[in-house]
């Protein structure tokens, strides 16, 4: 996340096995921090202030301002 991270409000993500929410927000204590990495075949939710490009590995994707539901 650190080619985002000025703009990244927060990420979410559901663990259906476990039936939990994993959350990562930049602003928050790093304990309160349950999603510390984007995992192949997983959907986010990604809450930015502006619109940015996100580039993890090979893999790049558009993010707009607001919330934006992508997959992995």
């Amino acid at each position: 996340m650190s080619g985002i991270v000025q703009q990244l409000i927060t990420i979410w993500s559901f663990e259906a096995a476990t039936q939990t929410w994993l959350v990562y927000d930049p602003l928050a204590p790093a304990q309160a921090n349950t999603l510390s990495y984007l995992m192949e075949r997983r959907t986010y939710w990604i809450a930015v202030t502006v619109d940015t490009t996100l580039i993890f590995e090979a893999r790049t994707r558009t993010i707009y301002k607001g919330w934006n539901l992508i997959g992995w």
